[in-house]
């Protein structure tokens, strides 16, 4: 067993091409994913997501009063992590942004990084991430502000994604292992 630390969609690809056991942490089942990927049981619940913005962007952004409101705007920029999934209500809404979307391979907590270098308007991100990257020195959080809507999509449950390799016992070792520590709930 090897650990190692790839970017979204270089994980994607070993998944759904390379002929070996390969699984991953935190992902948001998808019915695409599900076509070439097993998944476990959660290992998460489900979380909404937030909006980040920064103060230099947060006048632009402080007038919405929903999501649906603001991603339709073509003027503020959206950054976004490549291969990550926000699920499949937002990546819908992304999809049909066009030239407002500001993709990165980024992981999507380092997005607030580049977020409070002014590199977009705004990102969508974890709670989780939200409050831990508060806490760490580099991420300019003093210059991050959180924003909630009330329709943005309810949080989708995070598994281990792994390749079709990984033998159905491993598969249901590592689900037994799940609801051993509590995790595990029908998803």
């Amino acid at each position: 067993m090897e650990l190692v630390t790839l970017p979204a969609k270089r994980i994607l690809w070993q998944i759904q091409n390379e002929n070996r056991a390969h699984c991953s942490v935190g992902w948001i089942r998808t019915a695409e994913r599900a076509r070439f990927a097993h998944f476990s049981l959660p290992i998460r619940p489900p979380l909404s997501l937030v909006v980040v913005t920064s103060r230099t962007a947060l006048p632009r952004l402080g007038g919405f009063k929903s999501l649906r409101q603001l991603m339709a705007d073509p003027q503020l920029r959206l950054g976004v992590s490549e291969g990550f999934s926000y699920g499949e209500e937002l990546d819908r809404r992304i999809a049909g942004m066009g030239k407002a979307v500001v993709p990165s391979n980024q992981p999507p907590i380092d997005q607030l990084r580049l977020l409070a270098s002014n590199r977009f308007d705004y990102t969508l991100t974890d709670p989780y991430d939200f409050r831990w990257a508060a806490g760490q020195p580099g991420y300019a959080l003093q210059e991050l502000v959180r924003l909630e809507f009330p329709d943005m999509p309810p949080g989708r449950p995070r598994h281990l994604m792994c390749s079709h390799a990984v033998s159905a016992d491993t598969l249901e070792r590592i689900d037994q292992a799940i609801q051993r520590i509590g995790k595990g709930a029908a998803p």
